[in-house]
């Protein structure tokens, strides 16, 4: 009788013990599961509410190609229990190595850049290769990225777009494009010049960057003239002349 009892309280002892180990081995997986995101959503909330204060301005939009994380964020926002900006726009803030690193923190899918010309492109090109998810990056009369680390983070990221465009006169804006610079709008000194035409080259020179046209017709004096290389929608190219104006 001892025997048998002291079997049954074995097995009882046996299964306490693994009920005891399988709670304790959810706890591991459960607690740290929840947790992280909570620790995680702090501290971009924490960024967020910092670079607000620097005049950074956020906005949430669904992503293109979603993560399964993304996923989460997205089904959390729509039933408004996250708020977790995907989008940030700076215009007026001055961008530093500190600011991108508290964008680094945040689920970017889209960033643009205006007026910014004292950042440091290797500071920009740290928040791509923390940020997984990012789709677009706008520069719009912003410092000139380096053509050599613009292809190798294409070549990297290809299905990462990065824009830089600018106004080079009033309403002529001038978009750089693998195949040129791409015309937006129209050019106020040339009506010839349309919406998708391609500036290929400046006075002979083949052109990399909206940055080149925009210095040299800032250095003209008044009546000198710059010759630009255009193509047309119909792909034949022309000549186009540039006057600087008399003050």
């Amino acid at each position: 009788m001892d025997e048998q009892q002291e079997q049954v309280e074995g097995k009882r002892s046996w299964l306490r013990s693994w009920k005891v180990w399988l709670v304790s081995v959810l706890l591991l997986v459960i607690v740290p599961a929840c947790l992280v995101p909570l620790i995680r959503l702090q501290r971009q909330q924490a960024a967020v509410a910092e670079l607000k204060k620097q005049g950074v301005t956020f906005s949430y939009e669904p992503a293109i190609r979603p993560t399964a994380r993304e996923y989460l964020d997205d089904w959390g926002i729509r039933f408004g229990l996250l708020e977790i900006p995907n989008v940030a726009r700076i215009s007026s803030a001055s961008c530093d190595a500190k600011m991108f690193s508290q964008l680094a923190k945040l689920p970017l899918i889209f960033l643009y850049m205006q007026d910014q010309m004292g950042f440091q492109p290797d500071d920009l090109r740290r928040l791509i290769e923390q940020s997984p998810s990012m789709e677009s990056i706008r520069l719009c009369n912003c410092r000139q990225l380096p053509t050599l680390m613009v292809n190798e983070i294409q070549r990297d990221r290809p299905t990462l777009e990065i824009e830089q465009y600018g106004l080079c006169l009033t309403d002529f804006v001038l978009f750089n494009t693998p195949s040129g610079l791409q015309v937006a709008g129209r050019a106020p000194w040339a009506d010839s010049i349309w919406a998708s035409d391609v500036v290929l080259a400046m006075d002979g020179q083949p052109l990399d960057s909206y940055h080149e046209v925009k210095r040299a017709i800032e250095g003209l004096a008044p009546g000198e003239q710059l010759r630009f290389t255009v193509v047309g929608q119909n792909g034949k190219k022309r000549e186009e002349i540039y006057t600087a104006p008399q003050p």
